[in-house]
């Protein structure tokens, strides 16, 4: 009939009724041979919380941005010889946008700089901004408002400096 193998006396291994079986086995290999990882990308080494610095007028936020950086360093299983160091360069409430008769949102922005010393010693500076609603300004409502906005800024930075830290490629890790 055709030219080629005859399929029942081939050597050749057969898939076509364990289509999927075939698939399912041949991908881990696949995968693993482009690089690909399961899990947590490899890690440029352990991190440490060290100091947390923050001197600014919001009461709440140096235990914030240390729980917050505590939290992302134990998420990622990411304890080690180097140590992270963090200090609050500003910490800026700004009237963000006006209604008639007042304000109706604020502007919450925290700046930090991140410090990793040990073997690979690296600087990273982050800066975020949050709007804060207005809604209940009263004599509770900003103050509570306002340490919602810093502690959720903390989190977001302390997430984004860890990951940075970890696994930023060693060529982009470098000092200002």
């Amino acid at each position: 009939m055709g030219s080629g193998p005859d399929p029942r006396t081939s050597t050749m291994p057969r898939c076509r009724q364990g289509r999927p079986r075939c698939v399912a086995a041949a991908l881990p290999l696949v995968l693993a041979g482009c690089g690909y990882h399961v899990g947590n990308p490899p890690s440029l080494g352990g991190l440490a919380l060290g100091a947390v610095e923050a001197p600014v007028a919001e009461p709440a936020l140096p235990g914030a941005l240390e729980g917050a950086l505590a939290d992302a360093i134990r998420r990622r299983g990411a304890g080690g010889e180097r140590t992270l160091q963090a200090r609050v360069l500003r910490a800026e409430l700004a009237p963000g946008a006006a209604r008639a008769g007042g304000i109706e949102a604020w502007t919450a922005t925290l700046e930090v700089r991140f410090e990793v010393s040990g073997p690979a010693p690296a600087v990273l500076v982050l800066q975020r901004d949050a709007l804060v609603p207005a809604a209940g300004e009263g004599a509770d409502g900003l103050p509570a408002a306002r340490a919602t906005a810093f502690a959720g800024l903390a989190r977001v930075l302390a997430d984004e400096a860890v990951d940075w830290f970890l696994y930023a490629p060693r060529g982009e890790v470098s000092a200002p």
